[in-house]
């Protein structure tokens, strides 16, 4: 049949009259454009987004970067992607007022609550210290090791249920 390609299904049958499925060779523009349009179905499902992308840096007297947080506020959260403190700096407080800015920010845009993730060799008892509570965990990825997912209800949010 014109215009009609062989797919495979999930358990490889292969299914007619699918599209193929393409590994795309511009993947950034892609992205883009799916995340475009899977963030429009959301907006018209709930609402504006509420997006601010913003990171804060801590640099010394040099210029040279010492720590850094990025963040995204959606709807009423805070996504934090990133946190990092130089290590000749850890433990001097830099991690914990770049969490305490990065929530000012999300309590100023009506934020109620925050969320991220983190290895289980990076900094699970920080963010425990911090009032987060792990609200997920994928064990052995990376083998040997394992993410959690942390999250913590801001004052504004109401209670400390996750």
């Amino acid at each position: 049949m014109a215009g009609f390609e062989l797919s495979i299904e999930r358990h490889g049958k292969v299914k007619r009259g699918m599209h193929p499925i393409t590994v795309e060779a511009s993947p950034v523009a892609v992205a883009a454009e799916l995340d475009t349009r899977l963030g429009q179905f959301n907006e018209e499902q709930i609402g504006p987004r509420n997006t601010l992308n913003f990171v804060l840096s801590v640099r010394d007297g040099r210029g040279k970067l010492v720590a850094g947080l990025v963040g995204e506020t959606l709807w009423n959260a805070l996504l934090v992607s990133v946190l990092w403190v130089h290590e000749q700096h850890r433990k001097s407080g830099y991690g914990t007022a770049l969490m305490a800015r990065a929530e000012q920010i999300a309590e100023e845009r009506a934020c109620e609550v925050v969320f991220l993730n983190t290895m289980t060799f990076q900094a699970p008892g920080f963010y425990s210290k911090l009032g987060y509570k792990v609200f997920g965990e994928l064990t052995d990825v990376p083998r040997g090791y394992g993410r959690l997912w942390f999250c913590k209800r801001l004052r504004r949010g109401g209670s400390d249920a996750v």
